[in-house]
């Protein structure tokens, strides 16, 4: 397991209830980011360097991402980056984050981290691969999106994968490809309303080029909007960001 430092692992853990069944749950938690007074992007670096040496030494599957702002909205808040991590599994997130909070290197990368870098608004989520990318290696960088989304009442994480699963079957027929995250917050956001969840979509430049041309026509926007309509709703598209895998 490869366990990220910016996790604070909270006393409530609320793990997949029986309607999550039809499809594979992981976790994943977010911060928001940013440099301390006085460090630099060579200190960054190094540090990034030295976890994910770490990460490496303790074994197992962690994808550990750096989202950095393209464009978001003007009233967005102040933050400077994003750090994204995600497991395979609860139970390898847990090993990790074991090794991260009893031994001596784990508490080294924690008090590294402290020095470069300050963070907040951390948010656990159980998440479900919606939509996957087909891609001949794996990604290092890319480019996407995040926005927020609303199950309707009475509506279930399941739903809103089954429904997805018609959209996808549109955009294959379309000839557009990305990947696509369905995030759904389990601790740390105690402002959401009942039945937020977030989209992650995103992958290589290429592709994600494919689907903006796509989703900027009327006939898209009418097929999408008959397809979620009675599942779930989002907001528009109006955060990009440029995302670099920061674990190997």
């Amino acid at each position: 397991m490869k366990p990220t430092h910016w996790i604070i692992l909270t006393a409530l853990l609320i793990f997949a209830p029986s309607s999550w069944s039809a499809f594979d749950v992981a976790p994943a938690e977010m911060q928001a980011c940013q440099m301390k007074a006085g460090a630099s992007q060579q200190d960054l670096e190094a540090f990034f360097k030295n976890a994910d040496t770490w990460f490496e030494e303790v074994g197992g599957t962690f994808d550990w991402w750096m989202a950095t702002p393209h464009y978001r909205r003007p009233d967005g808040n102040p933050w400077s980056f994003l750090m994204m991590g995600f497991w395979p599994n609860f139970d390898e997130q847990l090993i990790g984050l074991k090794a991260f909070y009893t031994t001596d290197r784990g508490r080294e990368v924690a008090q590294q981290f402290s020095e470069v870098m300050e963070c907040g608004a951390n948010i656990h989520f159980n998440t479900i691969e919606v939509r996957k990318e087909k891609r001949n290696e794996e990604l290092s960088q890319g480019f996407g999106h995040m926005f927020d989304c609303t199950m309707n009442e009475g509506k279930t994480p399941q739903d809103v994968a089954e429904t997805f699963q018609v959209w996808n079957a549109y955009l294959d027929e379309q000839g557009v490809d990305h990947g696509v995250t369905a995030m759904f917050p389990r601790t740390g956001n105690a402002n959401s309303t009942a039945g937020a969840f977030k989209f992650l979509w995103g992958g290589e430049f290429e592709n994600v080029g494919k689907t903006l041309e796509l989703i900027a026509r009327d006939e898209a926007q009418a097929a999408w909007a008959k397809i979620i309509g009675k599942t779930f709703a989002c907001e528009a598209y109006n955060r990009g960001y440029y995302f670099r895998k920061i674990s190997r």
